[in-house]
């Protein structure tokens, strides 16, 4: 049985905002077009004008049981952002039978992956009072 998942998040980028988008651009345009999990150019959209000094990505696709495919989707994203400037990117998935959960990832100023600051947490289930973001877990 199928199941849907949300992918979601922000990709903070330093003011190389024309070389950061043509990178996303020579992503497939659609889903049709790439291997799943999809990585396309059309999952991305550019906040244009800056409030300070950086350039915000904002992404976001649903999914056919995403967690079933992380590890592929993970190295198609890592290959990305390995050609882009960029220091951080905080991810949120909704996943109706695994959950909720955030990853993060900060560059640390190196381009390997393996050298990045990654971390995950699962959203906790509790209900929370309104305003309060929610407790993660570990």
């Amino acid at each position: 049985m199928s199941h849907d998942s949300t992918v979601g998040g922000v990709l903070q980028t330093f003011g190389n905002t024309e070389e950061n988008q043509k990178v996303i651009d020579q992503l497939p345009a659609s889903h049709l077009e790439d291997d799943f999990p999809c990585l396309t150019s059309n999952m991305f959209s550019l906040t244009t004008t800056p409030q300070y000094r950086d350039c915000i990505f904002h992404f976001a696709a649903s999914y056919k049981d995403i967690c079933d495919s992380w590890t592929e989707f993970e190295h198609k994203l890592e290959r990305l952002l390995i050609q882009m400037d960029w220091y951080a990117l905080n991810m949120h998935v909704e996943d109706c039978y695994m959950g909720d959960f955030i990853v993060k990832w900060k560059r640390n100023g190196s381009s390997d992956p393996a050298q990045w600051d990654k971390q995950q947490y699962w959203v906790d289930k509790k209900v929370c009072p309104p305003g309060w973001l929610g407790k993660l877990a570990k």
